[in-house]
């Protein structure tokens, strides 16, 4: 779930299909390794079975883990849980919110994911 870019072009390196959510329907929380709680919310902007793009208040460190726990919005809506790593800040823009990557390390709910992102993309393509 990386993205490696030249001046001239741009190379797409993700081995998954991202599904757009809808902004700000996508609830997210964010447990910092080690920790017992999600202290930690925010939104996910997009996902797919690799990773997503998401976004916090405050940055988390390139390379930290997490846990989250995903809420997908939509008439089949449903939670995930993930372990993951943050894998590159979206944002440059040092003022609101945090843009950030993470790759799952461990997807909990691998079946349930898979089947909202066949829905969402069955829809998508009516």
């Amino acid at each position: 779930m990386t993205r490696s870019t030249s001046s001239s072009s741009s190379i797409e390196q993700r081995r998954h299909p991202r599904q757009a959510l809808a902004a700000g329907y996508a609830g997210l929380r964010v447990r910092r390794s080690g920790r017992s709680r999600y202290s930690l919310s925010g939104h996910a902007y997009d996902i797919s079975a690799g990773g997503m793009r998401f976004e916090l208040d405050s940055a988390l460190k390139t390379g930290e883990a997490v846990d989250v726990e995903v809420t997908l919005p939509g008439r089949d809506a449903c939670v995930i849980h993930a372990a993951g790593r943050v894998v590159r800040m979206c944002d440059k823009d040092p003022v609101g919110p945090v843009s950030m990557g993470l790759a799952f390390t461990n997807l909990l709910e691998n079946e349930t994911l898979a089947s909202y992102l066949t829905r969402a993309a069955s829809v998508a393509g009516n």
